[in-house]
């Protein structure tokens, strides 16, 4: 609904004020309103107040008001039946709506994925409408909490399995347009879009985002993808655009849209052309070896700084100036960097920084320490997927193998065959997921 102004809110109030309760009684069932928190009565004594009250005074009270009937709704709100699967999962969407507010998009996630796998592994309460509708609305809050971490691949599988489920959903068209765009695939945001815009064709939000891709489309000269055509990761990484470009604020659609700033270095627009880039390369390599004394003495705040700067400097960089050497630095001082963070407690900033590596390509320590990361956060189901996919690139890695352990205790799930001995004894040592590069 469109923000009136102080000046509209006082001529409304006018009218109200001459209106009898019954008329009253309508305008707010119509309205949505309930009456047990706002009834006609104290309508017509705000419009009598609100007579002699300044534009500031009235808009002071309405932030006022809005707030003291969310609390008392809130405070209304009957507690979920723990003794019931969907009362279990209410309760863990509501931890995770908590976490969300408070940033924590991790372990918000997490609560949301355990909701939804404690409602979709029962057959019974799949079922029931409460519980389809339920799992529909945590798919929708896992989706916008990946879309806060920049998981764009997560948010396409979970929006596609809200709107595989039946029924066109502005939100999971909305944020799936949004993970598109992240990762460079215009044209299907741009599908997205026009889908919810014919949901609700007046959503402003919606069709300035669009506007937005359709720019995007046209500076590229109307290159586009094929909606059928499945893009590898690097050929993903390569078309990614500004996901930046496309964050707004919309209350209608419930989406948070203040993103966290990239942990990643972010390229000078009014970089000096006579950067010298072996002069800033050699720079890095000494920062980086720095880096690596400061961890292996166990600073891992300074080392976390010196790997950070090291990214910093490089993405003074241009294109065309970045070597194979600048290239390699930059993956590893991002590996390096995932490793101090895991140190100091920072798993999100882990998470999002192994995340970026893997969409240039399968590595073993990104998939090895966002598991770590996630595994933290409680988030196991994820971690379980990564750490799967170490377990594969490297099969003797006993740090994996003991990671993977713990998260299937965790999950209820059988333990992972045992490593041979010849290969535990190998990796004994010195895992190769925990050595710096």
């Amino acid at each position: 609904m469109a923000r009136m102004s102080p000046e509209e809110l006082r001529r409304v109030s006018e009218q109200v004020s001459s209106m009898d309760p019954e008329t009253l009684r309508n305008m707010a069932r119509m309205s949505g309103v309930d009456p047990s928190f706002m009834s006609p009565d104290m309508v017509r004594m705000a419009a009598q107040q609100m007579k002699g009250m300044s534009a500031e005074d009235i808009e002071r009270a309405k932030r006022q008001t809005a707030a003291g009937v969310a609390s008392s709704q809130a405070a209304a709100a009957p507690s979920p039946d723990l003794s019931t699967p969907l009362g279990r999962a209410t309760q863990l969407k509501n931890e995770g709506n908590t976490l969300f507010k408070n940033d924590a998009h991790g372990k918000a996630g997490a609560k949301y994925e355990e909701a939804i796998a404690m409602l979709d592994s029962d057959e019974n309460e799949r079922s029931k409408p409460a519980c389809r509708d339920l799992i529909k609305t945590c798919r929708l809050n896992l989706a916008n909490c990946k879309l806060q971490l920049k998981d764009y691949d997560r948010v396409i599988e979970e929006c596609g399995k809200v709107l595989k489920a039946g029924g066109g959903d502005l939100k999971a068209f909305y944020r799936r347009a949004k993970a598109y765009a992240g990762i460079g695939e215009l044209e299907n945001a741009e599908k997205d879009l026009k889908s919810a815009l014919q949901i609700d064709p007046k959503d402003a939000t919606v069709a300035e985002t669009l506007k937005n891709v359709q720019e995007q489309l046209e500076q590229l000269g109307g290159v586009r993808n094929k909606p059928t055509e499945t893009k590898s990761n690097q050929e993903r990484s390569q078309a990614r655009v500004d996901s930046n470009s496309y964050q707004t604020n919309k209350d209608s659609i419930t989406i948070e849209e203040v993103v966290d700033e990239p942990i990643e270095e972010k390229q000078d627009a009014q970089a000096d052309s006579d950067i010298d880039p072996l002069r800033i390369v050699d720079s890095c390599m000494r920062l980086k070896e720095e880096g690596n004394k400061q961890f292996k003495n166990g600073d891992y705040h300074r080392s976390a700084d010196s790997y950070q700067e090291v990214l910093t400097q490089l993405g003074r960089l241009n294109d065309a100036s970045i070597t194979s050497e600048a290239s390699n630095l930059r993956l590893t001082c991002r590996l390096n960097l995932s490793a101090s963070l895991l140190k100091i407690g920072d798993f999100e900033r882990a998470e999002q920084l192994c995340t970026q590596v893997l969409k240039d390509e399968d590595n073993f320590k990104a998939f090895y320490r966002r598991g770590q990361a996630r595994m933290s956060m409680g988030n196991m189901r994820d971690a379980k997927r990564d750490l799967d996919e170490a377990a594969k690139l490297s099969p003797s890695d006993s740090a994996v193998h003991a990671a993977l352990c713990s998260v299937c205790e965790a999950l209820g799930l059988p333990a992972p065959a045992s490593l041979s001995s010849s290969a535990a004894a190998s990796s004994s040592s010195s895992s190769s997921s925990i050595v710096l590069l």
